[in-house]
């Protein structure tokens, strides 16, 4: 099953973020036995390392992109999706982006802790979530 983690699940990984951070491992233990194939946008790495550095400091944040990379394989984000992302009826244009992603590159479903995030997307769209 092709999977896109949303960014506040890695957060919660690196950032050891409770009560969420036991689901968010689960994701990534599922992704490393394989059962799940998952991914992360490209700008989640960069987001990641940008919140990290503010609240942990650059080494643990750089730490945390790499063990991202690493795990991880990254979807990437173009022209296309950024003008299609900022059509959709979403608030949030980084939710919106996520959604565009999951779309464009087949994904089965889009991995996150808020669902509330996602409630302004479309019925098709929503049926691609799944809480964490």
């Amino acid at each position: 099953m092709k999977v896109l983690i949303d960014a506040n699940v890695i957060l919660d990984l690196l950032l050891n973020r409770s009560p969420w951070v036991t689901d968010s491992q689960a994701v990534r233990e599922a992704n490393h036995r394989q059962q799940i194939h998952g991914h992360v946008v490209a700008t989640t790495v960069t987001n990641l390392f940008y919140i990290a550095r503010k609240l942990v400091g650059q080494p643990l944040a750089l730490s945390g992109v790499r063990d991202c990379l690493a795990a991880f394989d990254v979807v990437p984000v173009d022209q296309a999706i950024l003008q299609d992302a900022a059509t959709l009826p979403g608030s949030d244009y980084e939710d919106n982006v996520t959604i565009r992603c999951a779309v464009t590159f087949g994904m089965d479903v889009i991995v996150t802790r808020n669902l509330a995030d996602f409630t302004d997307s479309a019925p098709s769209q929503r049926s691609r979530l799944a809480s964490c």
